[in-house]
């Protein structure tokens, strides 16, 4: 079967089993397989971290994606282009961050408005990217999360959730916020995709973004909360 799936085109089955395994029977379980290829990079990671040339691991990220998504599709390599979600390097600056922040290496910059005015810069450099890809007629790099401004305004955000979690006061509203969607960002994950589903077959497809995106972080947020209420010592089960 491994050599048949590898030099010809695959059964039925085999199709069923190899998306299976790489997470292509669903469009978000491709983590699973990013996610074991990180648990086993972690100690090469963390010692990378430690190392002299640390600096080297805020590159990968830009740098793979700048030849997986943009160098490689305009050669025409679209099988690379498109399946860069399922290797490390396309993620690999969040983990980067996690590690950094969860072990208090990172250190914040004081200044609040800093964090919000590069925020902004960001949005509007994002949104313009993604403008001119779909006026090119490419609704791929127009819509991704995979694409150089998007992978800066991410990054940006998560140093803002840093930024008010460990310097503001437990009892802050926006301090608060961010630690709560934090604890149910697994269960916002798995089931964000289900609820823009029942969104679209019921009330229609709501394209207004940041509206559209709002909605559905504070439904699978409620849903989270409730489950786990709900299920309380066994919410785990749920990723919740």
């Amino acid at each position: 079967m491994i050599w048949s799936i590898i030099f010809s085109v695959p059964s039925k089955f085999e199709h069923f089993v190899l998306n299976l395994l790489t997470g292509r029977c669903c469009g978000i379980y491709y983590y699973i397989f990013v996610y074991v290829q990180f648990v086993i990079l972690t100690p090469l990671i963390s010692r990378l971290i430690k190392s002299q040339y640390a600096w080297i691991g805020w590159l990968i990220t830009p740098i793979s994606t700048l030849i997986f998504r943009y160098i490689f599709k305009y050669m025409g390599l679209t099988i690379l282009s498109a399946n860069f979600n399922y290797f490390f390097f396309a993620w690999f600056i969040y983990y980067y961050m996690g590690l950094y922040m969860g072990n208090d290496i990172f250190k914040p910059i004081k200044k609040e408005y800093m964090y919000w005015l590069l925020y902004l810069f960001s949005v509007i450099l994002s949104i313009t990217e993604g403008f001119i890809w779909y006026k090119a007629g490419d609704f791929d790099l127009a819509t991704t999360q995979l694409r150089l401004t998007s992978i800066i305004t991410s990054s940006i955000f998560i140093t803002i959730c840093y930024f008010y979690i460990r310097n503001g006061n437990t009892q802050n509203a926006i301090s608060k916020f961010f630690v709560r969607v934090g604890n149910y960002s697994f269960g916002i994950y798995l089931s964000h995709i289900l609820i823009i589903s029942i969104f679209k077959r019921t009330i229609g497809n709501t394209n207004i973004f940041p509206i559209n995106a709002i909605i559905v972080l504070l439904v699978t947020a409620g849903l989270c909360y409730c489950g786990k209420k709900i299920l309380k010592k066994y919410s785990w089960i749920f990723g919740l």
